[in-house]
């Protein structure tokens, strides 16, 4: 491809600010001139790569949502039984440690007392991240003006963000099978999906900037404004 200005040769649209003038030429451009171009010309669609967010700005959400939910969570806590109840707990596991008999003791009053604090936590967590389905995004990332697309940077279906919620909130899922079920292999395997969720999130690191949910769905993470409008 040639730019109509300097007359080089380029391998593609990448180094292209509009359909006929490459990124340099267009930068050295007065303010008048740009308008001018870009009014007659369309400019060049970014590649949605360069413009999904990767780890900082997602990170900063995640922060966000964490201590939104730290806050309400243990208001809540504090304001039931459940402090009480916990030292109950853990006074029965050290009566436990020296008597072997009283761990079943132990079990049992952690789900006849306590199971049903963390199962209403669990719950309200994900109730809360319902948002990135229903808003494309979590309060988090709404606060931050992020929102949930496709892959090619258009606005996202409910189909793909159900996908996406579902993979990357399957943890939570488990673990309300494993409580009700009290299911030794559903606890473990809680914590191998738990795993498996928290490697997917490192792969935002990698140059398509996605999770492992997001590749899944066909979804990435992008600032609102730089989202496309659907046809």
């Amino acid at each position: 491809m040639k730019c109509e200005k300097c007359g080089n040769e380029y391998p593609s649209r990448y180094y292209f600010e509009t359909e006929t003038i490459c990124k340099e030429c267009f930068s050295k451009m007065t303010d008048e001139e740009k308008n001018q171009i870009t009014y007659l010309q369309p400019q060049i669609q970014k590649n949605p790569i360069e413009i999904r967010q990767g780890f900082g700005l997602r990170f900063a959400a995640v922060l966000i949502d964490f201590a939104i939910l730290w806050l309400i969570t243990t208001a809540i806590m504090q304001f039931s039984e459940f402090n009480e109840l916990i030292n109950q707990f853990n006074e029965i596991l050290k009566e436990a440690q020296s008597d072997p008999d009283m761990l079943n003791e132990a079990m049992d009053f952690f789900f006849e007392n306590i199971m049903f604090y963390y199962l209403f936590s669990t719950l309200f967590t994900l109730c809360y991240y319902l948002t990135e389905v229903l808003l494309a995004g979590s309060p988090g990332k709404l606060i931050l003006r992020l929102r949930i697309g496709t892959s090619d940077a258009y606005h996202s279906d409910y189909g793909k963000l159900i996908i996406r919620f579902l993979i990357k909130h399957s943890f939570y899922l488990v673990l309300i099978l494993s409580l009700l079920t009290k299911n030794t292999l559903l606890y473990l395997l809680t914590f191998v999906v738990f795993l498996i969720v928290a490697i997917g999130f490192l792969f935002v690191f990698s140059y398509k900037r996605q999770a492992f949910h997001d590749m899944i769905s066909g979804t990435a993470v992008y600032k609102l404004k730089d989202l496309r409008e659907n046809n």
